[in-house]
C-alpha cells in the first residue's frame, strides 16, 4: 500500500512579492513563515505565508517580463500544490504509468534541503513532490 503524502503548500505566482505579501496579510491575516528566499533551479524568489495553519507559497520569477506573464496568466489561481513524501524515487518512477508528465527532472531545493520535482497530472494539475 502506498503511504499518503503530506500536504505542504499551495503556490501562487506574483509579479510583486511585497505587494502580494501585504495583500495576503491585510485580507486574510497571513503571517510570514519564510521570508523571501532565492531558488536557483527556477531562478525565482519565494516566500511562505501561513493562514490559519495552511501554508501559501508566493513565487516571483527574477525575470520581470516572465514574472508579469506568469502572474497575469495565473492571477488568483494556484500554480501548483506541494506534497512531501517518503517514497520520492518510487513516485517519480511511476509518473508515466499514472499518466503524468515530469515537467523537470528532480533538483535540489534550497528551502527543503531535499530533492523536488514538478509533475503535471491530467485532471489534477501540477504537483510538486518533495523528498521527505
Amino acid at each position: 500500500m502506498i503511504k499518503p503524502p503530506v500536504f505542504h503548500h499551495v503556490a501562487f505566482f506574483t509579479s510583486e512579492m511585497g505587494a502580494s505579501i501585504r495583500k495576503w496579510q491585510n485580507t486574510l491575516s497571513a503571517s510570514l513563515e519564510l521570508p523571501r528566499t532565492y531558488i536557483a533551479a527556477d531562478d525565482v524568489d519565494i516566500c511562505f505565508l501561513s493562514v490559519d495553519g495552511a501554508r501559501v507559497e508566493l513565487v516571483q520569477p527574477r525575470d520581470q517580463q516572465r514574472a508579469r506573464q506568469r502572474a497575469q496568466g495565473l492571477s488568483g489561481h494556484p500554480d501548483h500544490v506541494c506534497y512531501m513524501c517518503d517514497d520520492f524515487d518510487e513516485r517519480i518512477a511511476r509518473v508515466r504509468d499514472e499518466g503524468g508528465i515530469v515537467l523537470r527532472p528532480p533538483v535540489h531545493s534550497e528551502v527543503f534541503d531535499a530533492r523536488m520535482c514538478f509533475v503535471l497530472y491530467p485532471g489534477l494539475g501540477v504537483i510538486e513532490w518533495v523528498e521527505k
